[in-house]
């Protein structure tokens, strides 16, 4: 199953004690609501997070830009008009737009809603906590 494998895979990165951005974090936390099943789910897809953002990359450069920053659009138009022209690099471009989309449809939008509705009752979503940058 590939949430097992996840969990083996996250249980070597803390046997290992390389846990990169989740280090030093507040696990335990009371204001942390997700269940360790649901953790897990969302772990998981962070992780093939990683892989889409690649694909992204690639979609971007298909017609002319640099990630991670496009430089595709100029005055008048955009730089890479043979692409556009090109059937078999447009088909290329919504193949991997396609695996982005299932993605997101799959994994990162149902992920949100989780995340929403374990937190909809979180003060700082409920009332103004006087943070401007929120």
């Amino acid at each position: 199953d590939k949430l097992l494998e996840v969990q083996q895979r996250l249980k070597t990165f803390v046997d290992k004690g390389n846990l990169g951005p989740f280090a030093n974090a507040y696990y335990g936390h009371p204001t942390y609501r997700l269940t360790p099943e649901q953790n897990l789910i969302v772990l998981s897809h962070y992780l093939e997070c990683l892989r889409i953002q690649r694909i992204i990359a690639q979609c971007m450069a298909i017609f002319g830009a640099k990630n991670p920053h496009p430089q595709s659009l100029t005055v008048g138009g955009v730089t890479c008009v043979m692409d556009l022209l090109d059937p078999a690099r447009m088909g290329e471009y919504m193949v991997k737009f396609q695996e982005v989309q299932d993605f997101v449809n799959r994994a990162y939008y149902p992920d949100l809603v989780m995340a929403g509705k374990a937190y909809a009752h979180e003060a700082s979503v409920l009332n103004d906590i006087g943070v401007n940058n929120l």
